[in-house]
């Protein structure tokens, strides 16, 4: 997976102004991104493998585009009603629990800035490339997010959830290089199924979305493929020559967690997720040697992340599957099923 991590602290916000809800899971996509910068969002299907193996686990990043440590990043709306930001208030506290950044609520120009047009599909801008949108404009739309309820459903949750993954700087886990050592795709019933179901997506839309994988050079980590991971995709068993069926995931994965802390290192334990500590990540993704000696000897969230990467680069071509793997793209997404960010 490629994932930028935040443990983002306390969602401060106003309880007096805005109504808070529980996290719901609904959602149903179909648009296309602002810019080219753009994830899409898919399933959870495939088991992970033994974290013994040598093969890198993980999600994919692009050193460039995660936030700086410690960093209290904020987040306003631009349009949706009390219960679809009830929604987000609640569902992005599941990331700050694995990572040593702050969500902030802000009434206007936060550095996140929300919409909720159902037209356009869920989106969002990668990581900090959302500092470089015009202040006025949003760098995230969450679609399919119900205004008529307080409670949120498993897709609405998904949807929110993946699509913070790509604002931390967390890249498509489908589109991982490791991918085509798990499942390859059918991509004439892919683009078939697009064509139909996707509003307005062209063949280009499916291929950046879908179709493509990341190049190993072009990423600053990757792991073995992760299924199970938030930033993946769901996959019909139609799309791929092994017949997989990849559902929806829902919820953050053990390497979605794993991930997000050796990227943003929370040097002080959280009381509800007490198990999640730097050790228990190493053991998750695989980390171990001399590098791992050193994570662990290193009391710098920024030198954690050098030495992660620095490990898991070095381990680029050992990709590995710990199921069928997926031929996926970031930028887009258009069903009821789907996430998108960009």
């Amino acid at each position: 997976m490629i994932r930028s991590l935040f443990k983002a602290g306390d969602c401060l916000y106003n309880w007096a102004t805005v109504c808070i809800h529980r996290i719901s899971e609904s959602l149903s996509l179909s648009r296309s991104p602002p810019k080219e910068d753009c994830i899409s969002r898919l399933g959870d299907h495939l088991s992970p493998s033994d974290p013994s193996d040598e093969a890198y686990r993980g999600v994919m990043v692009k050193e460039d585009l995660l936030w700086g440590q410690n960093q209290e990043i904020t987040y306003s709306f631009i349009s949706g009603n009390c219960n679809q930001h009830g929604k987000v208030h609640d569902i992005i506290q599941r990331w700050t629990h694995y990572i040593n950044l702050t969500f902030k609520w802000v009434e206007t120009q936060g550095d996140i800035r929300i919409s909720f047009v159902d037209e356009e599909g869920p989106w969002c801008l990668l990581g900090v490339r959302c500092l470089q949108q015009q202040r006025n404009k949003p760098t995230m739309n969450l679609q399919g997010i119900d205004k008529n309820t307080s409670r949120p459903r498993e897709s609405e949750r998904a949807t929110i959830l993946h699509e913070f993954g790509h604002a931390l700087g967390f890249l498509h886990e489908h589109q991982s290089p490791c991918r085509e050592n798990g499942i390859e795709l059918i991509d004439h019933e892919v683009y078939a199924y697009y064509a139909k179901e996707a509003n307005g997506w062209s063949r280009k839309d499916v291929f950046q979305n879908i179709i493509r994988v990341h190049k190993p050079n072009d990423i600053s980590t990757n792991t073995k493929f992760d299924s199970k991971s938030i930033m993946m995709y769901p996959m019909y068993p139609v799309y791929n020559r092994q017949g997989v069926d990849i559902p929806l995931n829902t919820e953050l994965s053990d390497i979605d967690k794993s991930f997000a802390i050796v990227h943003y290192a929370p040097l002080q334990s959280n009381s509800e997720t007490s198990e999640w500590d730097i050790p228990h990540a190493l053991d998750v993704l695989g980390v171990q040697g001399n590098h791992r000696s050193q994570i662990l000897n290193s009391g710098d969230p920024k030198e954690i992340r050098r030495l992660y990467i620095q490990w898991s680069s070095s381990r680029t071509r050992v990709c590995t599957s710990a199921g069928p793997s997926l031929q996926v793209a970031t930028q887009r997404h258009a069903n009821r099923r789907w996430y998108c960010i960009c």
